[in-house]
Protein backbone atom coordinates (compact mmCIF):
# COMPACT_ATOMS: atom_id res chain seq x y z
CA UNK A 1 0.00 0.00 0.00
CA UNK A 2 1.11 3.54 -0.70
CA UNK A 3 0.31 6.44 1.60
CA UNK A 4 0.94 10.18 1.62
CA UNK A 5 1.21 12.26 4.76
CA UNK A 6 1.17 16.03 4.28
CA UNK A 7 1.64 18.30 7.26
CA UNK A 8 3.81 21.37 7.78
CA UNK A 9 4.33 20.56 11.47
CA UNK A 10 7.34 18.21 11.65
CA UNK A 11 6.18 16.55 14.89
CA UNK A 12 2.69 15.84 13.55
CA UNK A 13 4.21 14.61 10.28
CA UNK A 14 6.56 12.16 12.02
CA UNK A 15 3.85 10.94 14.42
CA UNK A 16 1.45 10.21 11.58
CA UNK A 17 4.11 8.48 9.48
CA UNK A 18 5.04 6.34 12.48
CA UNK A 19 1.43 5.32 13.14
CA UNK A 20 0.89 4.31 9.53
CA UNK A 21 4.13 2.33 9.43
CA UNK A 22 3.12 0.56 12.66
CA UNK A 23 -0.11 -0.61 11.01
CA UNK A 24 1.39 -1.36 7.59
CA UNK A 25 5.11 -2.09 8.00
CA UNK A 26 5.58 -3.06 4.35
CA UNK A 27 3.84 0.03 2.96
CA UNK A 28 5.40 3.01 1.26
CA UNK A 29 4.75 6.19 3.24
CA UNK A 30 5.68 9.42 1.51
CA UNK A 31 6.09 12.29 3.97
CA UNK A 32 5.68 15.84 2.68
CA UNK A 33 5.86 19.12 4.56
CA UNK A 34 4.87 21.26 1.56
CA UNK A 35 2.10 21.07 -0.99
CA UNK A 36 4.65 21.05 -3.77
CA UNK A 37 6.39 17.99 -2.29
CA UNK A 38 3.04 16.26 -1.80
CA UNK A 39 2.01 16.79 -5.42
CA UNK A 40 5.36 15.47 -6.63
CA UNK A 41 5.09 12.40 -4.40
CA UNK A 42 1.57 11.55 -5.56
CA UNK A 43 2.53 12.00 -9.20
CA UNK A 44 5.42 9.52 -8.91
CA UNK A 45 3.52 6.85 -6.97
CA UNK A 46 1.78 4.16 -9.06
CA UNK A 47 -1.15 4.18 -6.62
CA UNK A 48 -2.17 6.02 -3.48
CA UNK A 49 -4.42 4.10 -1.13
CA UNK A 50 -4.58 6.86 1.46
CA UNK A 51 -3.56 10.45 2.01
CA UNK A 52 -3.49 12.07 5.43
CA UNK A 53 -3.64 15.79 4.79
CA UNK A 54 -3.24 18.68 7.22
CA UNK A 55 -4.46 21.59 5.10
CA UNK A 56 -7.62 23.69 4.96
CA UNK A 57 -10.19 22.52 2.41
CA UNK A 58 -9.75 25.60 0.14
CA UNK A 59 -6.01 24.88 -0.13
CA UNK A 60 -6.64 21.24 -0.98
CA UNK A 61 -9.22 22.27 -3.61
CA UNK A 62 -7.06 24.97 -5.18
CA UNK A 63 -3.99 22.74 -5.41
CA UNK A 64 -5.58 19.89 -7.33
CA UNK A 65 -4.13 17.44 -4.79
CA UNK A 66 -7.49 15.84 -3.99
CA UNK A 67 -8.23 15.28 -7.66
CA UNK A 68 -4.84 13.69 -8.21
CA UNK A 69 -5.27 11.38 -5.21
CA UNK A 70 -8.80 10.41 -6.20
CA UNK A 71 -7.67 9.65 -9.77
CA UNK A 72 -5.41 7.04 -8.18
CA UNK A 73 -8.39 5.66 -6.22
CA UNK A 74 -7.01 7.06 -2.96
CA UNK A 75 -8.97 7.89 0.17
CA UNK A 76 -8.41 11.27 1.78
CA UNK A 77 -8.22 11.74 5.53
CA UNK A 78 -8.35 15.46 6.31
CA UNK A 79 -7.48 16.81 9.73
CA UNK A 80 -9.46 19.62 11.33
CA UNK A 81 -9.69 21.28 14.73
CA UNK A 82 -12.83 19.55 15.97
CA UNK A 83 -15.43 21.79 14.36
CA UNK A 84 -18.59 19.71 13.74
CA UNK A 85 -19.58 21.77 10.67
CA UNK A 86 -16.17 21.25 9.11
CA UNK A 87 -16.24 17.53 9.90
CA UNK A 88 -19.62 17.34 8.14
CA UNK A 89 -18.25 19.21 5.10
CA UNK A 90 -15.27 16.85 4.94
CA UNK A 91 -17.52 13.80 5.18
CA UNK A 92 -19.91 15.21 2.54
CA UNK A 93 -16.99 15.21 0.09
CA UNK A 94 -16.46 11.51 0.73
CA UNK A 95 -13.34 12.20 2.76
CA UNK A 96 -12.66 11.04 6.30
CA UNK A 97 -12.43 13.75 9.00
CA UNK A 98 -9.72 13.46 11.64
CA UNK A 99 -10.14 15.80 14.61
CA UNK A 100 -7.05 17.43 16.08
CA UNK A 101 -5.30 16.89 18.33
CA UNK A 102 -5.28 13.26 17.20
CA UNK A 103 -4.43 10.18 19.21
CA UNK A 104 -3.42 6.67 18.17
CA UNK A 105 -7.04 5.65 18.65
CA UNK A 106 -8.55 8.46 16.54
CA UNK A 107 -6.04 7.78 13.75
CA UNK A 108 -6.88 4.06 13.85
CA UNK A 109 -10.59 4.92 13.71
CA UNK A 110 -10.02 7.20 10.70
CA UNK A 111 -8.12 4.36 9.02
CA UNK A 112 -11.00 1.97 9.69
CA UNK A 113 -13.47 4.54 8.38
CA UNK A 114 -11.39 4.79 5.21
CA UNK A 115 -11.58 1.01 4.81
CA UNK A 116 -7.92 0.30 5.51
CA UNK A 117 -7.31 -3.00 7.23
CA UNK A 118 -4.28 -3.15 9.49
CA UNK A 119 -2.08 -6.15 10.15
Amino acid sequence: MNFLVLNSDPIVLLDMVGMIRDCWPTSVVEAASTLRDALAAVEQLPSVEGAFIGLPIPDVDASGLATLIEQKQGKIVLSHFGQPELANDIAARGWIPLALPFTNETVRQAMLNAGFVSR
